[in-house]
């Protein structure tokens, strides 16, 4: 899968419904299409939308947890399908804030692992939207005020851990060591997913981009990659 790729099929998809006057319905479910497309002619690989995570990450939920998408190949002996492509995507407008749910979809695909094979697993967070609101306060501008009471200092809450520039693209993060409010985030994404534990870093790399350059109202794509750390994972219990 060529990420860049998939971030210009999500932004001429947009921009082709925009066009057509469908700009309104534009949603995380509208995702499906450039996704599923895109995803299905690479190959014989099996894709599935909604896939649910591991039974290991379903405690204590009425609703099954799963992937936003999953893309599927064989397994090294090739008698099964194994999990070679995790997505998770956000449409990001500008009515509300998604920090929060950005936290959990980053923790999520840092902390999961599929059950066959997962060393050939890749995770990926797909955020689409328009630029002026993927660069707003709603998401990459977002901030986390460090103390109470009016005038307190505040915290971009994704400076150093999402990166905007291909040519500058890995990010390596400290959680249990960052600023209290940040790290609550990360214990907020734990508990969100049913586990009681966060690890000590999260690498991302932004692997694809689309459009190079936007104007406010032009139809972005941004495409993360998270890495896990293999075969080791060290975790701390969040304060």
């Amino acid at each position: 899968m060529n990420p860049i790729h998939l971030a210009q099929a999500i932004v001429h998809w947009l921009e082709y419904q925009s066009i057509c006057g469908r700009s309104e319905l534009f949603s995380e479910a509208y995702l499906a299409q450039p996704i599923g497309e895109y995803c299905l002619a690479l190959g014989n690989e099996h894709f599935e939308p909604e896939y649910p995570y591991p039974n290991a990450y379903q405690a204590g939920v009425r609703r099954r947890r799963s992937l936003d998408f999953a893309l599927f190949g064989t397994s090294v002996n090739g008698n099964q399908k194994v999990l070679i492509h995790a997505i998770e995507t956000k449409f990001v407008r500008g009515k509300r804030g998604f920090t929060q749910e950005i936290y959990d979809d980053l923790f999520r695909l840092l902390w999961f692992q599929p059950n066959r094979e997962p060393d050939r697993c890749r995770r990926w967070l797909v955020v689409a939207g328009f630029c002026k609101n993927l660069r707003s306060e709603k998401f990459l501008r977002s901030q986390v005020q460090l103390g109470k009471g009016a005038g307190q200092p505040r915290k971009h809450a994704f400076k150093g851990l999402l990166s905007q520039d291909l040519h500058n693209h890995t990010r390596t993060k400290t959680i249990h060591t960052s600023f209290p409010q940040l790290r609550a985030r990360w214990a907020e994404a734990a508990k969100n997913f049913g586990v009681n534990q966060v690890p000590n870093e999260i690498t991302v790399r932004l692997a694809g981009r689309a459009p190079t350059s936007a104007r406010p109202a032009d139809a972005c794509c941004y495409v993360w990659e998270i890495f896990r750390p293999q075969p080791h994972f060290v975790s701390t219990h969040p304060r």
